[in-house]
Formats: C-alpha cells, sequence, structure tokens
C-alpha cells in the first residue's frame, strides 16, 4: 500500500478552531495519507487558545 503525502493550507489559521484542527493533524496517524506540511493563512496576528505546549 502507497500513502499519499500532503500539503495541507488552512484558512483563518489563527482561530480557535483552526489551532484545533492544526493539532488533530499533527497527533493523527492516517491510514492512507500523511501530512508532510500544514500552512496556516490568516490576516490576523497569532494568538494562543490552546493551553498545550509543544509535544
Amino acid at each position: 500500500m502507497t500513502t499519499i503525502e500532503e500539503v495541507v493550507a488552512i484558512t483563518g489559521g489563527s482561530g480557535f478552531l483552526a489551532q484545533h484542527l492544526i493539532f488533530c493533524l499533527q497527533r493523527d496517524n492516517h491510514l492512507e495519507s500523511t501530512v508532510v506540511e500544514i500552512r496556516t493563512i490568516d490576516r490576523n496576528s497569532f494568538s494562543k487558545f490552546l493551553g498545550k505546549e509543544k509535544e
């Protein structure tokens, strides 16, 4: 089985929901695809909503 390497772009990356989505993409193992890069696009500056530290 071959895996697909994907680059994901998230608009509104500084928002609350986007931060949860990024956390899930970094954490989860996907069987058929591998996220190799996550790009965020937002016109607002970053504000940390999650209380999690970097792993």
